[in-house]
């Protein structure tokens, strides 16, 4: 099994600083999740990331969410390279923007919805010492919005989501969300 977590790196120990001109991405819609969390950034970053790492598989889409048949492909570009404390020789980090990441798994059955597919997409949109931005696009294709009672009218586009996630080397942690339906389906959310 690949290690969930990476080993320290000294280069959290220190204060993290936020470069004066710094200011974190908009924030979406719904913002889900905002949390002060006591680990490293470098540390956290490559647990997310590098393609070593197995925590998103294992400890988060496994063992939190509960899903099954899980598949993480490789990313787009740099995909040994993503995520590591400090990029190797003669690789720009900035190289890494707008990599992607494609992945699916089956969610677990719940109160609205059949067990089903969720098919989705990690991009860097900023990735430094200090922040890292990831968009992840979800798709989920056999749930249909009129299958669900909770929206006030009968659309049969898939369910899709855009996720922001903003990791500061603070560790300040803000999550945010919109759906991006057409047409009449922005109306009602």
């Amino acid at each position: 099994r690949a290690p969930l977590r990476a080993p320290a790196v000294k280069e959290d120990n220190s204060e993290a600083t936020v470069p004066p001109a710094f200011s974190p991405p908009d924030v979406l819609e719904f913002v889900g999740l905002e949390t002060d969390l006591p680990v490293g950034f470098l540390r956290l970053r490559w647990a997310m990331l590098n393609t070593s790492s197995s925590f998103l598989k294992d400890a988060f889409y496994a063992d939190i969410m509960k899903y099954e048949k899980i598949e993480i492909q490789q990313w787009s570009t740099n995909e040994n390279d993503i995520g590591l404390p400090k990029p190797p020789d003669g690789v720009d980090e900035s190289s890494f923007l707008h990599a992607t990441l494609e992945y699916s798994y089956l969610m677990p059955k719940s109160a609205f919805v059949k067990a089903n597919m969720c098919y989705g997409t990690l991009e860097i949109l900023h990735y430094d010492d200090h922040c890292l931005v990831l968009k992840e696009k979800t798709l989920t294709p056999e749930v249909r919005v009129r299958s669900l009672s909770l929206y006030p009218f009968h659309y049969s586009e898939p369910l899709r989501w855009l996720f922001i996630c903003a990791l500061i080397a603070t560790i300040l942690v803000s999550c945010a969300a919109n759906h991006i339906g057409t047409g009449a389906l922005r109306e009602y959310l």
